[in-house]
């Protein structure tokens, strides 16, 4: 170590880039040697060895070891460091959770997400992308809420707080399913009225502050075959928009139908208290009946989605989560 320090000195005294070349070839050296040799460099390398300065690791921690390789501090310890967060998520294994659900669940956790705004228009386009590859699909949904996506980085952490939580009437309540759909989209883009954040292929994420003047676009390439595009049209069809929710699908509107009648009863749900924990209550709430289109089966709906075929004689639109 005491050689590999006076080695290291002898090249900055020369000139700062050897010191460089040096760190580059894969070498273990100590954190403290590491934070002697760096603070000779000028600020423009202190800045390329990162990590290296003041003998962190990656993870802000002290670092007894650190791998250098390419300008870029490695620590090898990682596992016995304290990092900032206790998760990671491997994006492939939630695909592999989601991918059961099948692909019209895309199409309606975006729909609802943007239900549950202050749009008054969303289009929906599902289409075939052969130019992209073979069995994919291309997904585009728009809406026109005036506020669009209020935290971008909602788009991608896991059950982060929403505001939503404490409205049972609300769809996206647990600011889980952009997440989930993401898992299954092989590249997209969120662009609103705070910025744009794309998704690329090679797992990677950019943000920029590109933004719209109102509402969001949801873009992504999705694996789709053809088959399972014809049953998401068909599937979309089922929807029941809410009051005020003009709402398209590839270009057709999606009518919305008027109930037969509009009940009350108490039924169970889960809302946040003043903490944000999620608590088992029941509410009056209110329910719909619908009559089923020729070639329907019935089916019990919460807030317009279809959840479950009963059998029964009428659509059951449950107006709560």
């Amino acid at each position: 170590r005491a050689e590999l320090r006076s080695e290291l000195v002898g090249a900055v005294a020369e000139d700062v880039h050897p010191v460089a070349a040096q760190l580059e070839s894969d070498v273990l050296i100590n954190g403290a040697i590491a934070r002697r040799a760096v603070g000779l460099v000028a600020r423009d390398d202190q800045e390329r060895l990162g990590a290296l300065d003041d003998g962190l690791c990656q993870s802000g921690e002290p670092s007894g070891r650190c791998l250098v390789s390419a300008g870029q501090a490695t620590c090898l310890c990682c596992q016995e460091c304290n990092v900032s967060n206790w998760f990671e998520v491997d994006k492939e294994g939630l695909r592999k959770l989601v991918a059961g659900r099948g692909k019209v669940f895309v199409l309606y956790e975006l729909v609802q997400n943007a239900w549950d705004t202050a749009t008054s228009n969303v289009e929906v386009i599902l289409e075939s992308a052969p130019d992209l590859g073979r069995g994919l699909a291309r997904i585009r949904v728009t809406d026109d809420d005036p506020r669009g996506f209020a935290d971008l980085k909602q788009a991608f952490t896991l059950f982060a707080e929403s505001r939503k939580k404490k409205d049972a009437g609300k769809r996206g309540r647990f600011n889980l399913g952009e997440k989930l759909v993401l898992a299954l989209c092989t590249e997209a883009s969120i662009a609103s009225t705070t910025g744009t954040v794309k998704f690329n292929r090679d797992g990677s994420r950019k943000t920029s502050k590109a933004c719209r003047e109102k509402g969001s676009v949801f873009s992504a390439t999705i694996a789709m075959t053809i088959p399972e595009i014809a049953e998401a049209c068909e599937q979309m069809r089922r929807l029941l928009p809410p009051e005020g929710a003009h709402t398209i699908f590839n270009k057709g509107e999606i009518a919305r139908r008027e109930p037969l009648v509009i009940f009350e009863a108490q039924l169970p749900t889960v809302v946040a208290d003043d903490e944000g924990v999620l608590r088992p209550t029941a509410r009056n709430t209110a329910i719909e009946l619908h009559e089923p289109l020729p070639g329907e089966e019935a089916t019990i709906y919460e807030l317009g989605i279809p959840v479950v075929a009963t059998g029964d004689r009428y659509h059951v639109n449950v107006l709560q989560k």
